[in-house]
């Protein structure tokens, strides 16, 4: 440590700040998901689908531990270490997050670096990996009663989670569950302002399961209805029946941008309660697959020339249409509340197919 003291001020903080971007790895497999505490996000158990919690963060995260030992040292590096943490807001902060999706839609986000707590980030890079897919399962891929398909619910619990928890949620030993029963670890309800992301970016990365489709996991009646019921939300040149090639990614892809589009484009009175945090705390979301640009969103172009739809028959039509507009209201204070993290990347939405 006399070495690193011995070095020019200058020379001492670039070693500090190389520090502080360490990335730690993902988890590889299940194995090594199994070797790690971690806590289910409460309300993420989709109850209306039939499946159980979903969305697993870490108890006790790794991000930024690097950092830690140096405040321990002695007066000196804990001041200079202090100093970069107090500086590092100043500057543009960005967030790596992996996210591994196993068998009967669990996923496990694992922040892999984080710099600086803070709660405006400039980009949140997610990666996005399929492991350990079953071939069949009891789901059912519709979504009955004019909800959406039970895949977008997880996917939903997992963004609202990483926007309203952060890379540090505040954690709670046990909640009591119905008629008593004590639930298992999970992150509190409460866990502070979250994160703030100008640049959320969403990457589908190639899958280790080829011959996995993702589709064929969600359904009952056969793959006939499946193929029937999909057509127009996946990639146009594939068939169901015919083709076990699909890249994976592409189909993770499409779920995610039609679950958005139906948030944020087609914004009706029914999901006014889900878009509202969106909007919020989002400037933009960008989807990739293998690193390459899907789908762009722009959520401040997006806002601005937002129609609110409400079914022109309904018995309390006056009633949603004012309601709405408020709604509407409160979304544009909170935007502005949020300042340039969600106001500053306007302009025109890009859509590479």
């Amino acid at each position: 440590m006399s070495a690193l003291l011995s070095l020019p001020r200058k020379l001492r903080d670039q070693i500090l700040e190389d520090l502080a971007r360490l990335s730690v790895d993902p988890p590889k497999d299940n194995a090594a998901l199994h070797a790690q505490e971690r806590m289910a996000i409460p309300g993420s158990d989709t109850s209306a689908w039939y499946g159980t919690e979903k969305i697993h963060f870490e108890n006790h995260p790794t991000h930024a531990k690097s950092l830690r030992p140096l405040m321990l040292v002695n007066h000196q590096l804990r001041a200079e270490t202090e100093e970069l943490l107090r500086r590092s807001p100043a500057k543009p902060v960005s967030y790596v997050l992996d996210v591994l999706y196993c068998r009967n839609v669990h996923m496990y986000p694992t922040w892999l670096c984080v710099p600086v707590v803070s709660a405006n980030v400039d980009t949140l890079y997610t990666q996005f990996r399929i492991s350990n897919v079953p071939d069949a399962a009891t789901w059912s891929f519709s979504g009955g009663d004019g909800g959406p398909e039970c895949i977008v619910w997880p996917f939903y619990h997992l963004l609202r989670g990483i926007l309203r928890f952060g890379p540090q949620g505040k954690r709670v030993g046990t909640q009591s569950g119905k008629k008593g029963r004590r639930k298992k670890n999970c992150y509190s309800t409460s866990a502070g302002q979250g994160i703030t992301v100008k640049n959320l970016v969403i990457d589908f990365q190639p899958t280790a399961w080829p011959s996995v489709l993702p589709l064929a996991v969600y359904h009952r009646q056969g793959r006939d209805e499946l193929n029937d019921y999909c057509r127009d939300r996946v990639p146009r040149d594939w068939n169901a029946l015919s083709d076990n090639r699909l890249f994976t990614g592409d189909i993770m892809r499409e779920w995610v941008i039609r679950y958005l589009e139906v948030l944020l484009v087609q914004c009706s009175y029914n999901v006014l309660p889900f878009a509202t945090f969106f909007f919020g705390r989002l400037g933009s979301v960008a989807i990739r697959v293998d690193g390459t640009l899907k789908k762009r969103f722009d959520l401040g172009c997006l806002f601005s020339r937002l129609a609110l739809w409400i079914h022109p028959n309904s018995s309390s039509y006056e009633a949603r249409h004012a309601l709405s507009w408020l709604w509407k209201e409160k979304a544009a204070e909170k935007r502005k509340a949020a300042g340039p993290m969600v106001t500053a990347a306007e302009g025109e939405e890009d859509a590479k197919d």
